[in-house]
């Protein structure tokens, strides 16, 4: 069975290791790395239909990594990993595009749960825009 690859973005050495904690035993590949710069070039080479990012990151906010990814893979989540327990904040970075907040600490369930979550509506961007590139063309021929 192929894995589905997730990426974590955090310069905390203990969210990865939480992280790769709940995804031992899970049917997902975990990739981390640990800036933003990295996480570009990350996805630039590899299928990546779920990010995790730190709010903090040492080079950049992480609207950075949602605005540059974005332009390059509309369709790829990002779920932001939070340790403000402030609602209005987390409105906020719902409002700005991220797919999901996932609290620290960080439980397996929830974690396993949004990346579920995230990676079905991937999936559903992917097949409708490659439903409608294949309606496009069907189109083209039958004109």
């Amino acid at each position: 069975m192929h894995q589905v690859s997730v990426l974590a973005v955090t310069p905390r050495a203990v969210d990865r290791e939480a992280l790769r904690r709940i995804f031992s035993s899970s049917n997902w590949r975990l990739d981390t790395v640990d800036t933003i710069a990295d996480a570009l070039r990350h996805v630039a080479e590899n299928s990546t239909p779920v990010v995790l990012c730190a709010e903090d990151m040492p080079d950049g906010p992480w609207e950075k990594l949602f605005h540059v990814m974005g332009r390059a893979n509309p369709e790829t989540q990002i779920v932001v990993i939070s340790r403000s327990p402030d609602d209005t904040a987390w409105g906020e970075v719902l409002s700005t595009g991220a797919f999901d907040v996932l609290p620290v600490p960080l439980e397996a369930a929830e974690v396993l749960r949004v990346i579920a979550t995230a990676w079905r509506h991937w999936r559903d961007l992917v097949l409708r825009r490659t439903g409608e590139a294949g309606m496009a063309a069907h189109a083209n021929e039958i004109q």
